[in-house]
């Protein structure tokens, strides 16, 4: 689980149960109730650190700046939840 600085957004990250259930990412945020939201873009992949902005005068109950997340396998992710959704999840670097 990696909450963000202001505790309204949280990534809960599950590792695969075996090779026919792939690991999955969600987000819980303020909006969604109880109720976590699948992170398609991420699919697959186990997060393993997230790096929130520091600077994130504009981030809202609902929305982010872009924030890094790290994978098991060296990855790495730059997305942002915009009206808590995960969006531009995009891979900006690998571990060579």
């Amino acid at each position: 689980m990696f909450l963000d600085p202001s505790g309204q957004h949280l990534i809960l990250t599950f590792s695969p149960k075996d090779r026919a259930n792939p690991a999955e990412v969600m987000y819980l945020g303020p909006k969604l109730g109880i109720r976590p939201k699948e992170v398609p873009a991420l699919q697959t992949h186990i997060i393993t650190a997230v790096s929130w902005n520091p600077d994130s005068d504009s981030a809202t109950p609902t929305s982010t700046t872009p924030f890094l997340l790290g994978t098991s396998k060296g990855s790495i992710f730059e997305a942002e939840i915009v009206n808590s959704d995960v969006k531009n999840a995009k891979q900006v670097g690998k571990h060579v």
